[in-house]
């Protein structure tokens, strides 16, 4: 028996409903790791081969001077806190690292609020939104980047592939979410979606 055009749309409207209250739960989760997350994020000079390879000399040499730094901090709060009292120092480390590879580019950095796309790392997603970050440039900062978490303390010296040159061991960054699977994938896709159109909006501002 053929169902109604009423019963079809009070049927659709229910369906919505519920999807949207699904999505509202798993936005909220999604902003929950936005607001508990520290990033690192340095911004080679350019694409060419050395400025990679000088990127992850960078990478390298922070984390070593930042191993200790958060190993006190218990908030996102307490770990930016901890980031700028450091940041005359992991700026002096990686103008170094600079130098002694034969390079004349400056480095520049500060912790900002910095736009990333939604980014996988295994079984791990982190979604898209604005985040704090240790924001590092060398020289133009034109060039492909790499990231990480640095609050909780996730980083490792270990680059993916080229091909996927922004990685994130955040497993247990994702609290509620840390299991991903298929079901997941059309959530986060909304959720960079509407993530996205708002960063157009604050750029316009």
């Amino acid at each position: 028996m053929n169902m109604k055009r009423w019963e079809w749309s009070l049927l659709a409207a229910f369906l919505l409903s519920l999807w949207l209250c699904c999505f509202s739960a798993f936005a909220r989760d999604c902003d929950a790791v936005r607001q508990d997350t520290l990033r690192l994020h340095i911004l080679a000079n350019s694409d060419s081969q050395e400025d990679q390879s000088l990127k992850l000399l960078v990478r390298d040499r922070i984390l070593e001077e930042t191993a200790e730094i958060f190993s006190g901090a218990a908030t996102r709060e307490e770990a930016i806190a901890a980031a700028q009292n450091a940041m005359p120092q992991i700026l002096a480390a990686a103008q170094r690292v600079v130098w002694e590879e034969g390079f004349s580019y400056p480095v520049s950095g500060a912790v900002e609020r910095v736009y990333f796309n939604t980014r996988q790392y295994g079984s791990a997603i982190l979604p898209a939104g604005v985040y704090d970050a240790v924001q590092i440039r060398i020289g133009g900062g034109a060039g492909k980047n790499w990231w990480c978490v640095m609050f909780p303390p996730l980083c490792v010296g270990a680059a993916l592939p080229e091909e996927l040159d922004e990685a994130v061991p955040a497993g247990e960054v994702m609290g509620e979410i840390e299991e991903i699977s298929v079901e997941f994938v059309p959530k986060f896709a909304a959720v960079e979606w509407v993530e996205g159109i708002a960063e157009r909006f604050r750029k316009e501002e």
